[in-house]
């Protein structure tokens, strides 16, 4: 039996690859590829001194909208059978990742700030009616059958 693949920043299985691209011997999910880099890049440059301002006329944009393609490109997809692209996945998590980053960064230096509630309730929220669609129309899980191991799929992986 072969080892499986390496899987970095990849929260994916084999079944899954298609969600990823590869780095070196390994492989990223597109989605996180854009949106950590981001996440870290929009941190650090509203941390640098004079720090950022707390509240900004464009926070609505930042906090609300950047965040709905990501999370219409994720509901879509784990409702129907849309793979989407990892070109999109990579655009989405950037705006994504410039969201989330604009978001610690409010609650780093004002803990508790409304905005920063409301979003994560926002994404909680979406996240848990689409689990909860799934359930009630009986979608199939995202899981390998019992007892299967990853390096049995055929597929990118199979060597």
């Amino acid at each position: 039996m072969t080892p499986a693949p390496p899987f970095w920043l990849s929260h994916h299985r084999l079944d899954e690859a298609h969600k990823c691209v590869r780095v070196g011997p390994g492989y990223v999910c597109s989605r996180c590829l854009g949106t950590y880099p981001v996440l870290l890049a929009a941190l650090a440059w509203q941390l640098r001194r004079p720090f950022a301002p707390l509240h900004l006329d464009l926070d609505p944009v930042l906090f609300f909208a950047l965040p709905l393609p990501a999370l219409l490109d994720w509901s879509v997809g784990q409702l129907t059978r849309w793979r989407g692209s990892n070109v999109l996945r990579l655009v989405t998590g950037v705006l994504l990742g410039a969201s989330l980053g604009r978001c610690i960064y409010v609650n780093m230096r004002h803990p508790g700030d409304p905005k920063v509630f409301l979003e994560l309730l926002g994404l909680s929220a979406v996240a848990g009616i689409v689990w909860g669609i799934r359930q009630v129309l009986g979608l199939p899980g995202k899981s390998r059958s019992e007892g299967e191991s990853p390096v049995d799929r055929e597929g990118p992986f199979a060597r």
